[in-house]
Formats: structure tokens, sequence, C-alpha cells
């Protein structure tokens, strides 16, 4: 990985965490439970947007 997809990964990762925490505070969660199901929502989502970088790498 080239530095720049380094950087993609890691604001893709957190503006995932930070608009998932925003939309589970907007429906009234429990602070905890906000944290780890918007952690685990990022995980996920930069685990798809890492697979669809390489995949775009290798079709090009």
């Amino acid at each position: 990985m080239k530095n720049k997809d380094v950087v993609l990964v890691l604001y893709s990762f957190f503006v995932i965490l930070l608009s998932s925490c925003i939309w589970f505070l907007i429906k009234g969660e429990a602070f905890q439970k906000v944290l780890l199901n918007s952690f685990a929502i990022s995980v996920v989502g930069t685990i798809i947007f890492v697979i669809g970088l390489y995949v775009s790498k290798i079709k090009k």
C-alpha cells in the first residue's frame, strides 16, 4: 500500500466511525453501546473499502 492508500483507509474508518456514532446518538442509544456498535460498523466498512481498493487496483 502506498501512503495515499493508507490515508484513504484511515479517513474512511474515521468518517464511518463518526457518522455511525452520530446516527446511534440521534437514535438515543446508551453511550457504551454507541461506541461498541460504531466501532464494529467502522471495522466492517473499512474492510469492505480496502477490498474495493484492491479490486480497483487489480482491474487497472
